[in-house]
């Protein structure tokens, strides 16, 4: 009996002594992809916007988008690495950098013009026939634009009524009746409702902006 005792304490030590050598050989297996997520959100977030602000960003449809600030400018940003002459006016400089990120906020408030007025401020305006025929041909040319890639200037400046697709990023058209279309819209139609005010029928490929009045 006390042999058979001895001989079973004499196997626990040994599997003991095995368990205790074999923890001290094993060393700890870092893969190489730990912590690199953790590094790329790091430095994602530590580069800094190439202009402090824009008025007339140019973005691609990717979420985030990559983004250029067409504004000219009499000094580009610490932050810009390419600051050129501008095309338009040569006496100024516009940022050529790409940035991979939302452009930031506007430079200047938008103009009385492009902001929503009369009545038609608690809601959208009626817009007829011209207007839906405006909207499915800037639908047919958003689809174009997007097929090779082309970057748009937005048709306005801010939009409180904008009307957009489910989709990602979505196709906006914004129902505001302004007293002047934006410079970059083309299709600047006379409201329907027999008021003196305008609405874009434009439609854009992308996200409307911001909105003209804070709600």
């Amino acid at each position: 009996m006390k042999r058979t005792i001895a001989a079973v304490l004499l196997v626990l030590s040994l599997g003991a002594l095995v368990a205790a050598i074999a923890d001290d050989h094993v060393d700890t297996i870092r893969l190489p992809s730990n912590g690199l997520a953790d590094e790329v959100a790091t430095a994602a977030t530590e580069k800094k916007r190439p202009w402090k602000c824009c008025d007339s960003p140019l973005c691609s449809r990717s979420i985030p988008p990559r983004c250029r600030c067409m504004d000219a400018v009499e000094q580009c940003d610490e932050a810009c690495t390419r600051c050129e002459a501008s095309q338009s006016d040569p006496s100024k400089r516009m940022c050529n950098d790409r940035y991979h990120g939302w452009p930031g906020p506007n430079c200047t408030e938008p103009d009385a013009d492009d902001i929503p007025s009369g009545p038609g401020v608690s809601g959208p305006p009626v817009v007829g026939q011209e207007a839906t025929a405006a909207m499915a041909t800037e639908t047919s040319v958003s689809e174009e634009s997007a097929a090779v890639g082309e970057e748009k200037p937005r048709p306005w400046k801010c939009c409180d009524h904008p009307l957009c697709t489910r989709s990602s990023p979505p196709t906006c058209f914004c129902h505001d009746k302004v007293k002047k279309c934006a410079k970059t819209c083309k299709k600047c139609l006379k409201d329907e409702s027999g008021s003196s005010l305008r609405v874009c029928g434009d439609r854009y490929f992308g996200w409307a902006g911001p909105r003209c009045h804070e709600i």
